[in-house]
């Protein structure tokens, strides 16, 4: 019995899926781009299962993505798949983008020459995808802001005193022991 890379694929990721207990529809909107057809379709076989994907081409102005399209209709984030070539070695670089095009998530993961990526690394990088479009954009660890106010040097350590109580200390100084 000979099972297609494709079905397997498939297969894997709607078994991680239910293993996770992720929902399915979750109702985040995206769009799967790529200009290889390999890797698009690789990567819509694996997003589409938990996510609503909407036709690229409705959101494409002169072949390019526009993103006031985008952001008009509401999609939660664009998936853009890139197969690259590094001398003998191909890779595929998986991106979501929000809604005005800025980079929310970016990860490379082996290829072979013809777009072909493993299972295994497919649906990884397919999970990641997913956690990044679920997870609202203001949490993301790339686009958190810095608090404002006071420099860091300004701002004193807090160590544990005996009771669980946080206690200002200052940094040892160089050449001093405590004791």
């Amino acid at each position: 019995m000979k099972v297609s890379t494709r079905s397997l694929v498939r297969f894997a990721t709607v078994a991680y899926i239910v293993a996770s207990g992720a929902a399915f529809a979750s109702g985040d909107r995206i769009i799967v781009m790529s200009s290889d057809p390999a890797v698009r379709q690789q990567l819509t076989d694996t997003l589409c299962v938990s996510q609503e994907c909407v036709p690229a081409q409705k959101f494409l102005t002169a072949g390019k993505t526009d993103f006031a399209k985008v952001a008009r209709e509401g999609l939660t984030a664009v998936v853009v798949g890139k197969l690259n070539k590094k001398g003998a070695e191909y890779s595929l670089e998986v991106s979501v983008l929000n809604r005005t095009g800025a980079t929310r998530m970016s990860r490379t993961v082996p290829a072979d020459p013809a777009g072909k990526v493993s299972i295994i690394d497919v649906v990884s990088a397919s999970s990641e995808v997913i956690a990044t479009v679920e997870r609202p954009e203001n949490k993301d660890p790339k686009v958190a802001k810095a608090p404002q106010g006071k420099s860091k040097s300004r701002v004193a350590m807090h160590g544990k005193g005996k009771a669980g109580r946080k206690v200002a200390t200052r940094p040892a100084a160089a050449g001093r022991s405590r004791g």
